[in-house]
């Protein structure tokens, strides 16, 4: 998708002391001149400056609505690309460290080794607070379901996207086998894509991919598999249709 371009006016200093109803409005304003992206970088700033609820389920349904205005940047022109193979002495799945990610040695591990597996994307704090959240996402949505309701609380609010988009009967197929949609958790999906920007993750898929890349509803998913749970699953693009174009990223959080 084409990147937007923003540039802050000078009202800004005084939204953000505003507090986040009115950083909402103001992101709202602003995805209305058609600059979806340009709204989710504005609010997401504001939220890291104070958490707030109401600022990550707007980011979402902005975020939504940026993939639902842009049009698809093309992308490479053939595909599969085109790597050389940095891992030719490689015995099964070969091993970077984060800081040596990049879009080529991405490449060379999933054309001519099928995956690449990266040390220390995210450090041992990041990982204990995923844990954390996404205990506090299981117990949020476990409550909700317990009382018929759609939200609880940041931790948990069930995604509606706009139409022509769907979601579907999936949602508790994937609660049933241990996982809460991310889209599901506001405050999940601020924080990981948090941990992904920081690692740099989205300029190296975006060098993979040939253009900027947009997040999967139905294969983001948060788990907590219980070992009785008898699920057996895997993750793929090809369900998303012939030629899809697309990379996985598992995110373990303990060893």
């Amino acid at each position: 998708m084409a990147a937007q371009e923003y540039r802050a006016p000078a009202a800004d200093a005084d939204l953000a002391g505003n507090g986040p109803e009115a950083w909402v409005a103001h992101a709202w304003d602003i995805a209305a001149e058609g600059r979806e992206i340009a709204a989710v970088e504005w609010l997401t700033s504001r939220n890291r400056e104070r958490r707030s609820e109401q600022a990550e389920r707007a980011l979402v349904q902005l975020r939504h609505r940026a993939f639902a205005r842009c049009e698809s940047g093309g992308g490479r022109l053939s595909w599969p690309p085109q790597f050389d193979d940095a891992f030719p002495d490689a015995s099964g799945v070969p091993e970077v460290m984060a800081r040596s990610l990049t879009p080529s040695t991405l490449g060379a591990g999933i054309v001519h080794h099928g995956a690449l597996l990266v040390r220390g994307l995210v450090d041992s704090k990041q990982a204990a607070r995923f844990c954390d959240g996404i205990d506090r996402t299981f117990d949020a949505c476990a409550a909700a379901m317990e009382e018929g309701q759609s939200a609880r609380g940041p931790w948990y609010a069930r995604f509606k996207p706009v139409p022509p988009y769907s979601v579907g009967a999936a949602r508790n197929w994937v609660w049933q086998g241990g996982g809460v949609w991310t889209a599901d958790s506001p405050r999940m999906v601020f924080e990981l894509l948090e941990a992904f920007e920081g690692a740099g993750l989205r300029q190296v898929l975006s060098g993979y991919l040939g253009e900027r890349p947009a997040m999967s509803l139905k294969k983001c998913t948060l788990r907590r598999v219980p070992v009785e749970t008898g699920t057996d699953w895997h993750q793929d693009g090809a369900f998303l249709g012939e030629g899809i174009r697309t990379v996985n990223v598992w995110l373990a959080l303990t060893h």
